[in-house]
């Protein structure tokens, strides 16, 4: 995925990385020793490396493997850097479970409302078609003394 489309983007801890552009830099400025031309690479290269293998992919154990190699405050310098510059948004949750068990229980909700109203109805429907043919008065006892009375 990451390579196919030449983009050199990771997953790290549910948040993409985006390094395209600072690898093409660091790759069409790499002649430059610095005295005429900066040198514009400032990430630690195991880190670019991982990006660079494994674009498209989820590389937090490996990154955690690479920072681990690194002084405290270096690992912190790197985060932070492609926090800063890099960060390109968090992976899709909606098919995770914190999103997928609301849509169930909706779901689950909206059947026990319609079955209840559904009962509900029937059971007023059957409740008065019953008194309308019991009561003495009722439309069934009218319709007996009009049907006497046409013969």
């Amino acid at each position: 995925m990451g390579q196919a489309d030449r983009r050199q983007w990771a997953i790290y801890k549910n948040k993409v990385y985006d390094l395209s552009d600072y690898l093409y830099t660091v790759q069409y400025y790499s002649s430059s020793s610095g005295t005429d031309l900066p040198n514009y690479s400032f990430l630690n290269d195991d880190v670019t490396g991982l990006f660079q293998q494994s674009a498209g992919q989820d590389i937090t154990k490996q990154m955690d493997a690479s920072l681990a190699k690194l002084s405290t405050e270096d690992a912190a310098n790197q985060i932070t850097c492609l926090d800063n510059a890099f960060y390109v948004g968090e992976t899709d949750f909606r098919l995770t479970a914190r999103c997928t068990v609301q849509n169930w229980l909706l779901l689950a909700f909206s059947i026990i409302l319609m079955t209840t109203i559904l009962s509900k109805c029937t059971f007023l429907t059957v409740l008065i078609c019953s008194k309308l043919t019991d009561s003495p008065g009722g439309t069934a006892a009218r319709l007996k003394e009009t049907s006497r009375g046409i013969r």
